[in-house]
């Protein structure tokens, strides 16, 4: 991420949300495939985003919308539509069966806190994020009246404060109670070393029985494929670089050197059976990114 700039991933990820619902094929994965949320956090992103964004609505044949069409259609593009819909269908059933808050770690554009809150009204919600990205979502729920009592938003310099020293001094949040925490397409962004210190931390910020979701990066088909590879240069040039990676054959012993078990591996296999194999879809997924739900041992 540039220095004061918000995030250029959170706007291409909600974008290419939008555009996952304007898909015919993939407009059924959605409960509600005209929820405004994104395209609000998109228009406020700034100018560019927003021809981006009309660029796709419009339905223009131009040549280069027609290649996004066809980059879109591809793997990594809809993993991400899978992973979002894995962690939201184990978040509310971590909400479901006793979790009394919600924590999500680089939040971005995501508007999976503003959906749960309406189901769970005695749950309390809290996004953690860079305080540039962070300002475009709040200007813009603000502006449509639309930020909801019971959502905290805790803008957090990583240069200069932590998420968990953010967390402890929030309004309403409690450190012993069982909760849930979401760190999705956050972790390859840090170092091994910060990677498994956040770990740490949500250990220390959940009670017993905590459930943790996040996804990670295969590093054996980041080294092998020609498309991540040019992925991972994207991001790099975009000034958001990836730092660490795990091999998900291991990610359970991994776990339980951090104070978790497994629970689910939601790799591109296990979510495109889960997702897409029940309506008929059989467009490739990506194998780079995997999803996890983990739970904090006592």
């Amino acid at each position: 991420m540039k220095k004061g700039k918000p995030s250029e991933t959170a706007m291409r990820v909600a974008t290419g949300i939008v555009a996952s619902r304007l898909d015919a094929l993939l407009r059924p994965l959605f409960k509600d495939p005209d929820e405004p949320y994104l395209e609000w956090f998109v228009n406020e992103h700034g100018e560019g985003a927003r021809r981006y964004l009309q660029a796709w609505k419009s339905n223009s044949q131009a040549p280069i919308m027609q290649f996004f069409r066809e980059q879109m259609a591809k793997g990594s593009a809809l993993f991400t539509l899978l992973r979002k819909l894995f962690i939201e269908e184990e978040a509310r059933a971590a909400l479901a069966q006793g979790a009394r808050q919600l924590v999500v770690l680089g939040a971005g554009y995501d508007p999976l806190t503003l959906r749960l809150q309406k189901e769970f009204p005695q749950a309390r919600f809290y996004e953690v994020d860079h305080p540039a990205t962070q300002e475009v979502k709040r200007r813009a729920l603000i502006g449509h009246d639309a930020l909801p009592s019971s959502l905290t938003l805790l803008p957090v310099d990583f240069e200069v404060e932590t998420a968990e020293a953010a967390l402890r001094a929030a309004p309403g949040f409690d450190p012993d109670a069982p909760g849930c925490f979401v760190c999705e397409g956050t972790l390859m962004y840090l170092t091994p070393e910060d990677a498994q210190a956040l770990f740490a931390s949500v250990r220390r910020l959940g009670g017993p029985g905590s459930r943790f979701l996040f996804t990670w990066l295969d590093q054996s088909v980041l080294d092998t494929d020609p498309k991540a590879k040019n992925i991972a240069a994207m991001l790099s040039y975009a000034g958001e670089p990836l730092r660490s990676s795990h091999d998900p054959a291991d990610i359970g012993g991994y776990l339980k050197k951090q104070g978790f078990k497994l629970l689910t591996l939601g790799d591109h296999q296990a979510l495109k059976q889960r997702f897409l194999d029940p309506h008929g879809i059989t467009r490739p997924v990506s194998a780079l990114e995997y999803a996890v739900l983990a739970e904090r041992r006592k």
